[in-house]
Parts: C-alpha cells; sequence; structure tokens
C-alpha cells in the first residue's frame, strides 16, 4: 500500500519562504488531483525581491495553479491546486 493522499494540506511553519516551499516541495506527491496545499501564512516584507516569482516556480514545476489572497500588512495566503 502506498503513502496517503490528502485533499487540502495547511502548511503553518516556520513563516520562512524557503522552509516553506521546501516542504511544499516534499508535500507534493502527497495531494490528490484537484486538492490544495495552502500556505496559511506568507509574511513577505514587501521589498522581498522575486517572490511571486519564487512562488510561481514551484508552481510551474509540479503542475500546479497559484493563486495569492493578500489581506494587506504583509499577510497574504497562498493557496496551491493539483491540476
Amino acid at each position: 500500500m502506498g503513502p496517503d493522499k490528502y485533499e487540502v494540506i495547511i502548511e503553518d511553519t516556520t513563516h520562512i519562504l524557503a522552509d516553506q516551499l521546501q516542504i511544499l516541495e516534499n508535500m507534493v506527491p502527497y495531494i490528490v488531483p484537484g486538492g490544495m496545499y495552502i500556505i496559511e501564512h506568507l509574511n513577505v516584507p514587501e521589498h522581498s525581491p522575486n517572490v511571486d516569482e519564487r512562488l510561481n516556480i514551484v508552481a510551474t514545476k509540479y503542475g500546479l495553479q497559484m493563486d495569492i489572497y493578500d489581506f494587506g500588512d504583509s499577510d497574504k495566503i497562498c493557496v496551491y491546486t493539483k491540476i
């Protein structure tokens, strides 16, 4: 029997972008098609370069759709959907 697969995974770890992206890459195989992986807190300062680009690189690499929801004060949620 293979590993479990999930419809929704919510990431709530260090809030450091590099860690969040590494965990996403580790978890992609466990997301069912149509399932979502949610980074619940992208605490990214306005001056951080290429944040959206870094998030999109992972989405493209694994065939994920990416949506970012901005709640102001550098508080964002990123939702990846496995296509």
